[in-house]
């Protein structure tokens, strides 16, 4: 049994996309190893992949996709994003056995997955971004401790702390008078 050319186009579509993510995920070609962006365009790659191979699928296959393609819209789009009231109004419609869903209903389906895939890499983005800064600060707020601790090292009196206090009537001590 022959694929039909336009499902062929978008199968092999399907395979290019998914072997351009294998390719930049490659050790022999990044010695280095794959960096973040690599990734991320590796993870846009089998995006694209994946909504190519859903559009392929015969209605009666995407209906049993449907469950988890809603609940991948609705952990990512809000509530009043227009593709996930648009899925949702889809999911609810039963399909009977001698009909099929329309053209404009598996397009809303795979626009809405889409949508949440491209949110759903958003967020992941801005987690690793946040991440790294916070690394960055921590790492100087380090440096700068251990700056102080050296300098308070090598001069006592450079670094004027409470640590070496001068004058004991100020600190406020317990067990000594404050005058």
């Amino acid at each position: 049994m022959g694929v039909p050319p336009e499902q062929a186009t978008l199968l092999n579509g399907a395979r290019d996309q998914a072997k351009k993510a294998l390719a930049l995920l490659d050790d022999d070609i990044h010695r280095r190893g794959a960096t973040v962006s690599h990734m991320i365009a590796a993870q846009l790659h089998l995006n694209r992949a994946r909504s190519l191979w859903l559009r392929i699928l015969s209605p009666e296959e995407l209906n049993s996709y449907l469950p988890s393609t809603l609940s991948l819209v609705r952990e990512h789009l809000s509530s009043k994003d227009p593709r996930r009231i648009a899925l949702e109004g889809v999911a609810r419609t039963k399909v009977d056995a001698g009909h099929q869903r329309s053209d404009g209903e598996l397009v809303t389906i795979v626009e809405a997955v889409d949508a949440a895939r491209d949110v759903a890499l958003q967020e992941r983005l801005r987690a690793a971004s946040f991440a790294r800064i916070v690394g960055w600060v921590i790492t100087g707020l380090f440096c700068f401790v251990i700056a102080i601790a050296v300098l308070t090292a090598l001069w006592p009196g450079a670094v004027p702390l409470c640590f070496n206090p001068t004058d004991q009537r100020i600190t406020g001590q317990p067990g000594k008078e404050n005058r």
